[in-house]
């Protein structure tokens, strides 16, 4: 659109040009090509950073957190379903966690920017811990007895392309 509007252009200047002399031709287009090339190099610029930002941010709409193979907490839209227990002074197995896109498919993370954060509201109830041996999993520690929340966050640079609802974590008194 943007190349048929300049050839547009170009064409109905060529028409008026026509008719200025060649000492007034020479005044004008440098301006002219300067304008053109500028005119170009916005519209390049408009247009691929609309692409980059279209593409560069994950389109997540849920995850599924596992602990030994099993569904422990999960979340849809904005709905959590479960919470997580632990004993005081336990530290979980690693929990790993699958992204879902919109179709509820696992998404596979490839993009080496992309990285996991998992926060505690409160660690003097819980504490996380990523497990950098697995991608995508991380550990909980029960710290003191009581409740607080997880957040698990999909990061891309130093921003959350996704961030999920609060976690509940309950910790109980060690037996």
């Amino acid at each position: 659109m943007l190349v048929a509007t300049l050839l547009h252009l170009n064409y109905n200047l060529n028409v008026e040009l026509n008719n200025l002399s060649n000492s007034q031709l020479h005044k004008i287009m440098p301006l002219f090509r300067k304008l053109l090339l500028f005119s170009l190099v916005i519209g390049l610029v408009t247009v691929s950073c609309k692409k980059a930002i279209d593409e560069d941010h994950e389109d997540v709409a849920g995850f599924q957190i596992f602990l030994n193979n099993s569904v422990v907490a999960s979340q849809s839209g904005t709905n959590v379903t479960s919470s997580i227990s632990l004993a005081q002074g336990v530290t979980t197995s690693a929990m790993r966690i699958e992204f879902r896109d919109p179709d509820g498919d696992v998404m596979i993370i490839t993009d080496e920017d992309l990285y996991l954060r998992v926060d505690s509201s409160d660690e003097s109830v819980v504490t996380t811990q990523l497990v950098t041996s697995a991608d995508w999993s991380f550990t909980l520690t029960g710290v003191s007895a009581g409740q607080a929340n997880i957040t698990v966050k999909l990061m891309h640079g130093d921003h959350a392309d996704f961030e999920s609802r609060p976690i509940p974590v309950v910790v109980t008194v060690a037996p």
